[in-house]
């Protein structure tokens, strides 16, 4: 009998030690114990509005895992330490059209105090007051990043998204871009998580080379991000982010060309549709085309400027010859030169440079008439004075052959 009942009483204290481990969800206060402190157990969850209590310190012991559920708010007033993993769970909706994830009923954790961490924070809502996290040696506080898949076998969204992995440093994705997305993977969309203090770098790959990137609208948590030069940027704080992606419409996404027109000393290189003087007063310097379209200009002379000799290039080509290897022509019964198939590629190259030369004024014009006109009256008096001379010269040479003479 005495052995029954020591063994039942060895089963109910263990089972009273046990029950100490076991996982809560806990709401409201945290009620500390005599010495001001409380300590989570691993698998407990955090539901509700739940506080700290200032000049409460609160521990989650190594190797344990606390989950702050979502829809709850967990207000740190006092000290909370962190030994084992901190989880901000959240839920994620998908829009109706599928290329896109937003974060939804966040759970919220306000740090009024301090948060000592020594090892992992998983970050998949929001922080408040994030700088009074203190990680140590080996403290790390991980933002989730929602990078949506972009369907890039649809029709409708011919683009698709490469992720760099992370860990991928600032200098990298920026000098070394190939190096960046090497290990990238098309279209892996997916839940990235950042580690305070780094970066998540993505880049979008269009499949059609008159689409300019940097028109393409990219979101995160709803504000738009633009596109560096090899792609996109994200960097977490205290807030997971959710990146969407905007309406893919081609018409609005088509680059844009930058062609200069120049202007001189008595002319000016003007696009079709405006004026000189509309291209003069608002000192028109440049057009832009749509990738693949054509455009047309012609070259204004100035009134007391001669417009007969002068000579237009493009691209170091005379449109006029008639090559049919370019996308040159002109000029036409109007004056209009036209450039067709513009693509940024030539551009680069050169190909739209536009060089006009030999329009000279009036004045200069008569002048040079003058000049000539002088040059040739001086000229042919040389040749008369010489053509005099030799005339002399021969009468001379003549006289001295002595006339006719007779036989004896």
């Amino acid at each position: 009998m005495k052995k029954a009942l020591s063994l039942l009483l060895a089963v109910v204290l263990a089972f009273g030690c046990m029950s100490t481990a076991f996982a809560a969800d806990y709401t409201g206060t945290l009620t500390p114990d005599e010495n001001g402190n409380f300590q989570f157990a691993n698998g407990d969850t955090i539901s509700g509005n739940v506080t700290l209590d200032n000049g409460t310190i609160a521990i989650i012991p190594q190797g344990a895992t606390v989950t702050l559920q979502t829809n709850a708010n967990f207000i740190v007033n006092g000290t909370l330490i962190n030994n084992g993993t901190l989880i901000l769970e959240s839920s994620t909706t998908s829009s109706s059209n599928g290329t896109s994830a937003v974060i939804s009923n966040r759970a919220v954790m306000t740090v009024n105090s301090i948060l000592t961490n020594s090892y992992k924070i998983i970050n998949k809502g929001s922080i408040n007051n994030v700088n009074n996290i203190y990680n140590g040696e080996k403290g790390v506080l991980e933002t989730m990043v929602l990078v949506p898949e972009t369907r890039a076998d649809d029709a409708a969204h011919p683009y698709h998204v490469r992720v760099a992995p992370v860990g991928v440093t600032e200098d990298q994705f920026k000098n070394d871009p190939e190096a960046a997305f090497a290990d990238a993977v098309p279209n892996q969309a997916g839940t990235f998580y950042v580690k305070n203090g780094q970066a998540l770098f993505f880049t979008l790959d269009f499949d059609d080379e008159a689409v300019d990137p940097t028109k393409f609208a990219v979101y995160a948590n709803g504000v738009r991000v633009y596109r560096e030069m090899n792609g996109y940027q994200i960097n977490p704080t205290s807030e997971a982010v959710a990146i969407t992606y905007g309406d893919y419409v081609r018409e609005n996404l088509l680059k844009q060309i930058k062609i200069k027109l120049p202007y001189g000393e008595g002319y000016r290189v003007v696009a079709y549709g405006y004026t000189l003087d509309q291209a003069t007063m608002e000192n028109i310097e440049y057009i832009y085309a749509d990738y693949g379209s054509t455009v047309s200009f012609r070259v204004e002379v100035y009134e007391g400027w001669q417009d007969s000799d002068y000579l237009v290039t493009i691209g170091g080509r005379d449109p006029s010859m008639g090559d049919t290897t370019t996308d040159y022509s002109g000029p036409d019964a109007y004056g209009y030169y036209t450039i067709r198939n513009i693509t940024d590629a030539k551009a680069e190259q050169g190909a739209y440079d536009i060089y006009v030369a030999g329009v000279v004024a009036d004045e200069t014009q008569d002048m040079i008439m003058r000049i000539l006109t002088a040059v040739r009256q001086i000229f042919e008096t040389i040749i008369d004075i010489f053509r005099t001379f030799f005339e002399s010269l021969g009468g001379m040479f003549g006289g001295l052959g002595g006339g006719e003479t007779t036989n004896p």
